[in-house]
This record gives C-alpha cells, sequence and structure tokens, in this order.
C-alpha cells in the first residue's frame, strides 16, 4: 500500500469481496459513490472540511482514494469520523469493479 494511503490513519484498503459483500448489503440506489478523479487534489484542511460532510449527510457512501488525493506530507482522519460513520462507509482503494 501507498505510504500516503497508510498515512492517512485509515485502514482504506478493502479487499475486492469485502467491499461487494457491503455493498450487496445497503439497499438498492443507497450508496453514494465518491471518487475524485485522477486530476483533483485536496489539502488536509479540504479533506477534514469533506469527511464530515459525508458523516453529516447520513447517506452510505463508498469513497476510493487514490494515494495522490491529499497534497502534503499527511493527512489523518479525526478518529471521531470513524466511530460517526461506523458501518455507513467504506473507504478504500484499488477497488476493482466487475459486472454482476
Amino acid at each position: 500500500m501507498d505510504e500516503k494511503l497508510k498515512s492517512l490513519g485509515y485502514s482504506i484498503w478493502r479487499e475486492e469481496s469485502e467491499c461487494l459483500c457491503w455493498l450487496d448489503s445497503k439497499g438498492v440506489e443507497f450508496v453514494v459513490y465518491v471518487n475524485f478523479g485522477s486530476s483533483t487534489g485536496m489539502t488536509e484542511e479540504e479533506l477534514i472540511e469533506f469527511v464530515w460532510g459525508l458523516a453529516d449527510s447520513c447517506h452510505y457512501f463508498l469513497w476510493i482514494i487514490r494515494p495522490n488525493l491529499i497534497m502534503g506530507d499527511s493527512a489523518i482522519l479525526p478518529p471521531e469520523f470513524t466511530v460517526e460513520i461506523k458501518d455507513r462507509g467504506l473507504i478504500g482503494a484499488g477497488v476493482r469493479w466487475r459486472k454482476s
């Protein structure tokens, strides 16, 4: 796993099967997919603001983070964020999609 991803302080690597099982456990059309593409970056401050927006949305979400999304040396997700999202959010990297 990329060192920048490790520096977030959150286990963001999810096996494909875990991700698919998690998605299957949610209702159809109830999961927000979050991915910033390949050319967008954010500061640590923007990251913190964004994660709290996700948490406050009260929606299930799957957020794919690429290694160079966060600008700077490191960014750590607040521990309270993990508590707040509980089973509502799945954060991953390198998830491969397949047709079902």
